[in-house]
This record gives C-alpha cells, structure tokens and sequence, in this order.
C-alpha cells in the first residue's frame, strides 16, 4: 500500500484507529470526517487523486487500512518538530507537542501560539482572570486599571480642585468631599492661583521648544481659556454667598482642563524631533493588541516629527493586526506625509528613502525594513489634506514577534524611523 493510500485524499491525515476511515467505490480512501461533511451536501462528487466520480452512500468502513497505518513511520505535522515515529503514536504525540497551535486557555482570548509558549502568554493575557489588589473582585487582567481607576470602593478619590488631598471612594464618599471642600475655599482659590502661574510656565517653555507659528497658535488657545476662567471666578466671587465651594467649582474645573490639555500638547511637542530620526514608544502592547484583534482600534498613529526644522512633517502609523496584504498575519508599519507649515518651499513628491526598525530590546537582533518612495503614488505628492494616506510595509514583521520578550518587555515595544537626508542639506 502506497504511503499516499493511506492518508485521506481530502485532508491528508493518516487513517489510523480513531479516524473512521472508509474506502470509496474508485478504491481510494478518506476519514470519517470529511466523508461526513460531504455527504451533507453532495450524493456523488470527484475524487481528487483519480478524478473518478465517488458514491457516497456506496463508500464502506475500511479497517484494513488502520491496521496497515499503524505500522507506516509517520512525522509530527507541526512545524519545527523533530518528532518521527509509528503512525499509531502519532495523536498521542501531537496531543502534547510543544510546538503544536493551541488556543489561549483564558474566555474570551482567541490567540493561537505554540504549546510551550501558551503558559507565558496566560500570565500576561488581557483576558486572565485576576483580583484587585484593594477591594478583592475578580476580573480581566485588562479591566483592572479602569475598574480602580473609576469603579473600586476601596480606592482613593482626589478632591474635584486638584489640591492634593484624597479620600476613600464608597461609603461615605460624598460626605466627606462635601466637608473638604466646605472648609477649604481659600486653600482652592491658592490652588487656582497655581494652576494659572504653572499654564504660563507652560507657555514659556512651548516657545522655547516649538516653531513660532505653532507657539502662536497655543499661546491664543491658552490666553483664550485663561481669559474665560478667570471672567468665571470673577462672575462667581462677586457674588459668593455660604455655599461658596458650589459657586467656584465650574470656574476651577475649567481652568483645570484647560491645564490639562495644554499639558498633553506640550507632551507631544517634547516628543517630536527635527533630524529625520524619531523613536515611538508604544507602551500597554498586549492592551492594544486585542483592541486591533477586535477591531476596536485598527490603527495607532505617533506623534508628528520633521527631517528639519523647516522641512518635511511626518508621523508613522501602526496596524498591530496588519492591513491589506499583511491582514491578521503581520504588523503593518507605514510612514504618513502630513500637511506641514513650509510644505510650499519643499520639492515634491518626497523621494528620501525611509528605514523602519522594531527594536529588539535585549540587543541582538532588530527588525529593519527600508524602501524608497514611489514618485507616482499619491502617498507621497504634496498633501493637500491633513494626511497623505500612509504607505510603508504591509508585512514589516509576524504578529507572533509581539509574543517575544526581546521585542516586548514589560508590556512596551519600540520602533524608529529614519528619513534619508541626502539631497536636502541645501533646503531652507
């Protein structure tokens, strides 16, 4: 008997004891399996190695090939095992190779990974099943920080003015805010007084560090938001009464936001760069990496960073699930030309060859892909929009690298980028 004979023509899978197999009316063989699922829809269909026309229902148990079966020198089917040995301990073999493809043991997790790696992953799934620290409750190990963050009884709550003091959320809770605040105006009109030095520090600071048009812009964004929450305080002090506290809460919360976000713009301003190289730390990976799986968040953009000070504006764009040819397979890394402030003193299309880097965080082996940019492609014509669409590498790297610790350690990863600068030494 041939060694193809005793595999099934529609699965190949040998036709040992506990496969049911059955011969067909042209004499050859398939498993149970797939003669089940064909005869649901088909009473006749087309032997795939004789091309001769099979009757299902004419198709008989066929034990002579298992025993035969048993005996043939068969190979783990999984990639990179070794294992050789008789067919017949094949299944019990691959039942616990350590390079078979198993699911994730947590509910709700759909990842596949090699057997020795799923106890790696299980410690540090999104999915796994672990209690809060404070109040004990059981959940997703990726819900923690959310449920402490809004919904534990047992965490601490900051007083609404941002003066430092916190008390317990839950029983009580309310109370006790209520005669904190009660007893501490003048201490929250400091606090105020504070919020606005430290947004004109800010600003000081954004002028140094920004080109002028871009500390312009913030400067008015800041002055306009200053300038209403003090025409607040001063509506409200005008006519305070007992319940104070009440009165000045709206006017500080807005001065509180208005801290807030120029503080996220000045985050992003100290991340860009302006000689072409910029480095993307992307931390809370295995968080992402579900929200991609889901299709809760498809994409991540950086921030923006320049090949000068007056040259082109870039960001970089990740699919931790991959997009176009890369979908479900690979990480897609692409760069993105955006709308920048000197765009009409640049030649374009933009030709500078780009090299995009994984870093391997332990040293020894990063994963760079380079290409030079298409002249034709629109992708890379002056943007006449925010952002041009981006392109790159489809398939830059597996999305079995994020299951690496050289690449992913302490659940944050890194990329860089390099812009090619010839040719430009000589523009503005």
């Amino acid at each position: 008997m041939s060694g193809t004979n005793i595999r099934c023509i529609f699965c190949s899978k040998y036709l040992i004891s506990g496969t049911n197999p059955r011969q067909a009316t042209c004499g050859d063989r398939l498993c149970g399996a797939c003669f089940t699922e064909r005869e649901k829809g088909e009473r006749e269909i087309l032997c795939p190695v004789c091309h001769e026309m099979i009757i299902l229902p004419e198709s008989f148990r066929d034990k002579a090939v298992e025993v035969e079966a048993a005996n043939v020198t068969a190979k783990c089917s999984n990639k990179d095992c070794p294992w050789e040995g008789l067919c017949k301990n094949l299944e019990s073999h691959e039942g616990d190779c350590k390079f078979g493809m198993v699911k994730c043991p947590n509910s709700g997790c759909s990842v596949m990974l090699p057997r020795e790696q799923v106890e790696v992953h299980r410690q540090q799934c999104y999915y796994q099943q672990v209690s809060c620290h404070l109040c004990g409750i059981s959940m997703a190990r990726g819900n923690i920080q959310a449920h402490i963050d809004r919904d534990c009884l047992a965490s601490a709550v900051e007083c609404g003015n941002k003066c430092g003091v916190k008390v317990a959320r839950g029983m009580g809770t309310s109370k006790q805010l209520q005669e904190h605040e009660s007893k501490g105006v003048v201490f929250h009109l400091r606090c105020v007084s504070k919020t606005v030095d430290e947004l004109k520090n800010t600003s000081a600071l954004l002028a140094r560090c920004v080109p002028q048009p871009t500390t312009e812009k913030l400067a008015t964004e800041r002055d306009k938001a200053l300038s209403q929450a003090v025409a607040d305080i001063t509506e409200k002090l005008k006519t305070m009464g007992d319940n104070i506290t009440d009165k000045l809460e709206p006017a500080v919360f807005h001065l509180q936001e208005a801290a807030n976000e120029m503080g996220v713009t000045l985050q992003t301003v100290q991340a860009t760069t302006y000689d072409g190289k910029f480095i993307w730390k992307i931390p809370e990976v295995l968080r992402r990496r579900n929200e991609a799986r889901s299709g809760k968040t498809i994409s991540l953009y950086s921030a923006p960073f320049y090949t000068s000070r007056h040259g082109y504006k870039l960001c970089l764009r990740l699919y931790m699930n991959g997009d176009g040819s890369g979908k479900g397979t690979h990480l897609s890394f692409f760069i993105t030309l955006m709308r920048g402030e000197y765009d009409a003193l640049l030649p374009w299309p933009f030709r500078q060859a780009v090299n995009l880097t994984l870093v391997d965080q332990n040293k020894q082996r990063d994963i760079v892909q380079s290409f030079r940019p298409e002249p034709t492609s629109s992708s890379f014509q002056r943007p006449r929009n925010e952002m041009n669409v981006a392109s790159g590498c489809p398939t830059f790297a597996l999305v079995s690298v994020l299951d690496n610790v050289s690449y992913v350690k302490d659940d944050t990863l890194f990329l860089k980028c390099k812009v090619d600068l010839i040719g430009l030494e000589s523009i503005y």
